[in-house]
């Protein structure tokens, strides 16, 4: 059975001439409200997505979008085409993906949210699996948005990277990896000497602290320390993990990060235990209802389950 917003599309299209790719664009040209990016997005020139609008404001009788300060913002009519949009991408996905799926031919362009981490755990390991295995595959990374259940259900991403530990709704997750931290300082750092640091020497160190992706968490060697009724020093607060090999390199600070971090860059940096218990983090892969029976996308999230465990 058709939905009423279906019907409504239908009835204002001549379904003989329309062309359905059109409809790519505009579901695209409604989640970014930029021609640029909605380009970016597709592979397509700027002028080769003004041409669709312009095919797109003909077939629909309707402006469909205006001119803002920034990029455009859509119509009354375009806002009310968006479900049936998203409507009919999704059933022609459905059937496209009902065919054999061959991963050696498949052109399937994914889109994952990812913070940075979660682009070194995951998606770099993932990128020499998919060169060997789907070489027609692309993948497009993107921020992770602050509502990830609403950036899956506007296709603003496929997949998503997160520590997220209750999926939204209309969504599925599994476990990508457990991870633990280490204490890491430059190789010939004087208190990591023999593998053991005691808490009292843990705290008198000067740390560089990684920010929390969300401000509203508390950073976890702090919440373990307060636990404890003690506090570190931290000389130095930045925004992800990737600046800290060389940073800890050239000085005397050291920085509490995550193990594999630790191992990856063990050529410049060492790493012991803590000297008190630090919670880890589970990484997980969440996808919405829509993506769930799709014979790529689940072949894709099983590659992005092995990813992780690839040594180098």
């Amino acid at each position: 059975m058709k939905s009423p917003f279906l019907i409504r599309m239908i009835s204002v299209v001549n379904i003989n001439s329309f062309d359905f790719n059109l409809l790519r664009v505009l579901d695209a040209l409604l989640e970014e409200r930029n021609v640029t990016r909605a380009g970016e997005r597709l592979h397509l020139s700027q002028p080769a997505v003004s041409s669709a609008l312009r095919r797109l404001r003909q077939a629909f009788e309707d402006p469909l979008f205006v001119r803002a300060q920034r990029g455009i913002i859509p119509t009354p009519r375009a806002l009310a085409l968006a479900p049936a949009v998203r409507e009919v991408l999704a059933r022609v996905g459905g059937m496209i993906d009902s065919r054999p799926f061959d991963p050696a031919t498949a052109d399937l362009a994914a889109t994952v949210g990812a913070n940075d981490y979660g682009q070194f755990s995951v998606i770099a390991p993932l990128l020499r699996i998919l060169r060997g295995r789907a070489p027609a595959m692309t993948l497009r990374v993107v921020p992770l948005d602050a509502d990830i259940g609403r950036q899956l259900q506007n296709h603003k991403a496929d997949l998503a990277i997160t520590l997220l530990t209750r999926p939204p709704p209309g969504t599925h997750s599994v476990p990508l990896f457990e991870e633990n931290f280490l204490c890491a300082a430059r190789i010939d750092h004087p208190a990591l000497a023999g593998g053991g640091l005691t808490l009292d020497g843990f705290c008198a160190l000067d740390h560089v602290r990684v920010s929390p992706a969300n401000a509203r968490l508390t950073d976890p060697v702090d919440q373990a320390l307060a636990a404890r009724g003690r506090s570190r020093r931290v000389v130095l607060t930045v925004p992800n993990f990737f600046l800290l090999p060389r940073m800890l390199r050239h000085s005397d600070l050291v920085s509490v990060i995550p193990a594999r971090l630790a191992r990856y860059f063990d050529w410049t940096i060492s790493a012991v235990p803590p000297p008190l218990e630090i919670p880890g983090f589970t990484m997980n892969l969440v996808w919405h209802e829509h993506t769930h029976d799709s014979a790529s996308h689940r072949w894709l999230r099983a590659r992005m389950l092995e990813a992780p465990r690839m040594e180098g």
